[in-house]
């Protein structure tokens, strides 16, 4: 089975809302055209911090201090993904974020995340741990 690595940032900020990202509309991409949350696949000699710290600046444009939250396994059979969750707090504007992937990035409270176009593994690996770091 393959094990896909990727690390990525849950970002709150004083208001207990959460940043999500909307995938770009492109065929070749995973969960196009829908919500997620940000960060990307970890590269051969990256320790999972150092991956999440160069996602979010390729995708944002932001330098954070990430702090580890959970590592969510997730398998269909033929590949196994490990989700390593970081936590980020951020008190910016979402307009401000300079985006170098994706359409757009928007804060959200927690009871509109039911309402969205997420991606497909977005309630079974996100939501549990985005529940708890809200809290």
């Amino acid at each position: 089975m393959e094990i896909i690595e990727v690390c990525e940032a849950l970002i709150k900020n004083d208001k207990q809302q959460i940043l999500l990202h909307l995938r770009d509309d492109k065929l070749e991409i995973h969960g196009s055209g829908k919500w997620s949350v940000l960060g990307g696949g970890k590269e051969a000699n990256e320790t999972e911090r150092d991956c999440l710290i160069r996602e979010i600046k390729e995708e944002i444009g932001l330098l954070v201090e990430p702090s580890w939250l959970a590592t969510i396994v997730d398998t269909d059979g033929q590949k196994m993904r490990l989700h390593h969750l970081y936590g980020v707090k951020y008190n910016g504007s979402a307009e401000s974020l300079l985006l170098g992937e994706g359409q757009m990035v928007k804060f959200f409270n927690f009871s509109e995340l039911t309402s969205l176009d997420k991606v497909d593994w977005f309630e079974k690996v996100y939501l549990p741990t985005i529940k708890k770091f809200l809290n």
